[in-house]
């Protein structure tokens, strides 16, 4: 499973886009070919959005900023400091305390 693509990156390959062709753009981002071609399209859905509301062309910034990863990614959920010091805490404590919690 390849790495995913940070907003640097991102921002990298938009910029090579430029200036060439999408498969040298992605060799230099470092990026694969279906991800660059992913991000290539999500950049060209928020140019043609920019276009329909009169607004002039984006920016790479703002580009970059409109490319999200889809949220319900299967990413884990974090667990917070509060939580874990209170696992710290449970754990820690005799068997009669931990009941308590």
């Amino acid at each position: 499973m390849g790495k995913h693509a940070t907003d640097v990156d991102k921002a990298v390959f938009l910029t090579h886009l430029l200036y060439v062709h999408q498969a040298k753009a992605a060799r230099r981002a470092g990026l694969a070919k279906s991800t660059a071609t992913d991000i290539k399209n999500a950049s060209a859905e928020v140019q043609i959005q920019y276009n329909e509301k009169g607004l002039p062309p984006p920016t790479i910034q703002e580009q970059v900023e409109q490319i999200k990863r889809k949220k319900g990614s299967g990413a884990s959920k974090k667990i917070t400091d509060k939580e874990v010091i209170k696992l710290m805490e449970a754990y820690t404590l005799n068997k009669t305390q931990r009941k308590k919690l």
